[in-house]
């Protein structure tokens, strides 16, 4: 038999999963009809398997055409008659069906409209690998005990998408159910270690569940129709459980071997994660809902199946953008590169020009978060929302969130909807900050359309950028766009050098304008350096009524709101000599450094990213001193 020792990668998607061998029926199977065949996860078994590439011309049928070549047939060999299955939060219900059954009954009933994600566990040419695909068309031999599949390989281990047919061995499946409602997402999550062991907790049927030595980077799977995956480090997924789960604690399934090489399998409703840094290992708190358990018996090379966090779209939006509002959410995955804790901000959804982040509105879901170093975590935005995200650092929040007195943040500080300063963020953060500004589906000739910019117009603090994820846009700009600034990065990752008389105590960085109201410089000098309506000044000033009258970037021949009122280059700047003086060597630094980030406010010609994807949305990835 074989063991589960080998070396594995952390880098990869899905690459820590646990195999699973053939048998599984060593406890009771529990309810054995599910209430609603369309709100569970069904998990599959075989001895071995082929996974061969489609011939495209033989294939009528597919489930999106730019993933025609990664489709393959999967034909299973020695299937387990019997599967598993186990229902979504808040039922409880678990149990046994024949493989007949679910390719007869279950797959009609559930599967046929909308082809289900699945995780597929094996060992290819004996290293550990796992698959995320699409699964169609299942074909059962009961006489020969063969089930196949025609899939679509949504990511894998291998570095390159296998050319001809694997073999792989000590199949194991999971089948994630699909999206309950038009308005939801679903998302799973699958967490390994090498070690794991049960505790007893004191009540019958209830233990302390401990993942040892547990792999940094679990996996977050999008239950169909969405395609999507993603890493989450396990200690922020700790951290946000409330967040993900809001006090309906999910179920799971998790497989292991004993260490005489027992296959184990428990299907379990997991909740009170705790993370213990000094013994490197994840408690849970788990009632068995399946499967036996020998309390205090080492179990290896666990998989921690985690269903269903649910993400819908937001009730905050106005009656315009809600009455036009779909199915689906933008995934921004972020990655804390830093040496330090980030507490990552975000407020917006305003609506307006001129008042980008004045009001409450509910963040997107999970957006103020905590960041440790190294850690990779997400969060969802839905549709149509416009606003800021910005790092916060040396935050000294209490046990409730907040700060006790005034701002506790070195930079970046907000407040909530009380208007105490706090973890959650309702408005804007206080400078110096950097800022990432993007714009999700406004609408465009072409479709709805992103567009992002990364500015430090209030100074700056943490280096951030974000850019689209592979993938999930459209390859070639739309017509009229620059290629310089579609789907690339808005950001930067090399410090300015900021003016000596600019820099504060903590090592970030004013802009002129923040250090004409912090010094309290006479109200005429703040108008010019803030850019003050009042002032009137068309090189240099917005129009109030934004009807681009004035406003323009000193670096290019085009400004934000209309191409023929700018400026000549640097010489027409004399007529303001505390700009001179005083913002045009910010500018200069900044744009030395980052030439794509905002420097003033209407800096947009070379500082303005543009996304798009024709079917679905776009996710982005947010690097934190990238």
């Amino acid at each position: 038999m074989k063991r589960l020792g080998a070396v594995l990668s952390v880098l990869v998607v899905l690459g820590l999963l646990a195999m699973i061998r053939l048998g599984c029926s060593d406890s009771d199977s529990g309810s054995s009809t599910p209430t609603n065949l369309s709100t569970r996860v069904d998990v599959l078994f075989a001895e071995k398997g082929t996974l061969a590439p489609v011939v495209q011309s033989a294939r009528q049928r597919t489930v999106s055409a730019t993933n025609q070549s990664w489709e393959y047939t999967l034909t299973l060999e020695n299937v387990s008659k019997e599967m598993l299955w186990y229902a979504n939060r808040p039922d409880r219900q678990s149990g046994t069906e024949t493989v007949d059954y679910f390719v007869q009954t279950v797959w009609p009933a559930v599967f046929v409209e909308i082809a289900p994600n699945a995780v597929l566990d094996g060992f290819t040419r004996d290293v550990q690998s796992g698959f995320f695909l699409i699964f169609q068309d299942p074909q059962y031999e009961s006489k020969r005990n063969q089930l196949t599949f025609h899939v679509t390989l949504l990511s894998s281990t291998l570095e390159n998408k296998p050319e001809s047919a694997l073999t792989i061995e000590d199949i194991k499946i999971t089948i994630l159910d699909n999206s309950a409602e038009d308005q939801t997402d679903v998302w799973s999550f699958v967490q390994v270690a090498p070690r794991a062991a049960f505790e007893p907790a004191g009540t019958e049927g209830v233990y302390r569940l401990y993942l040892n030595n547990f792999y940094r980077e679990s996996y977050y799977l999008g239950n169909a129709p969405n395609r999507r995956s993603y890493l989450y480090s396990v200690t922020a997924f700790v951290r946000n459980w409330d967040t993900l789960f809001e006090g309906d604690p999910p179920n799971a399934s998790m497989t292991s071997y004993t260490d005489n090489g027992v296959l184990k399998v428990h299907i379990l409703t997991i909740d009170q994660p705790k993370y213990d840094d000094e013994n490197n290992r994840v408690m849970y708190t788990a009632t068995v809902l399946h499967g036996d358990v020998d309390a205090g018996q080492p179990l290896n090379s666990p998989t921690l199946f985690i269903e269903g966090q649910l993400t819908s779209p937001s009730t905050t939006f106005d009656a315009t953008l809600s009455a036009t509002a779909s199915a689906g959410t933008h995934v921004i995955q972020v990655y804390n590169n830093c040496s330090e804790t980030i507490w990552l901000a975000s407020c917006g959804n305003c609506k307006t020009q001129t008042n980008p982040c004045p009001e409450y509105f509910d963040p997107p879901q999970g957006a103020n978060v905590e960041a440790a170093p190294r850690d990779h975590l997400l969060f969802h935005v839905d549709k149509g929302w416009a606003g800021r995200f910005w790092p916060r650092t040396g935050c000294k929040f209490n046990k409730d969130g907040l700060c006790d007195g005034g701002d506790c943040c070195d930079a970046g500080g907000c407040v909530n909807k009380d208007h105490k300063f706090a973890k959650e963020c309702f408005y804007s953060g206080n400078p110096p900050v950097l800022v990432i500004e993007p714009t999700f589906d406004a609408p465009s000739g072409n479709g709805p359309i992103d567009y992002f910019d990364t500015s430090m117009v209030d100074g700056y603090n943490v280096l951030m950028s974000i850019a689209a994820m592979p993938n999930t846009y459209n390859p070639s700009p739309d017509p009229g766009m620059n290629a310089k600034y579609w789907c690339t990065t808005a950001g930067c990752a090399s410090s300015p050098a900021c003016p000596e008389f600019l820099k504060d105590s903590k090592g970030n960085c004013w802009s002129p304008c923040q250090y004409a109201v912090r010094n309290g410089l006479p109200t005429a000098e703040q108008e010019k350096l803030c850019c003050s309506c009042n002032m009137k000044d068309p090189c240099t000033c917005p129009d109030p009524c934004c009807d681009g009258h004035y406003g323009c970037s000193p670096f290019t021949p085009e400004g934000k709101a209309h191409p023929n009122m700018c400026c000549d280059p640097w010489g027409t700047h004399n007529n303001n000599r505390p700009w001179d003086q005083k913002y045009i060597d910010y500018i200069d630094a900044v744009k030395k450094a980052c030439p794509e980030v905002y420097a003033w406010q209407f800096d947009d010609f070379k500082s303005t990213i543009n996304c798009r994807k024709d079917e679905g949305l776009v996710d982005y990835k947010l690097t934190i001193c990238p």
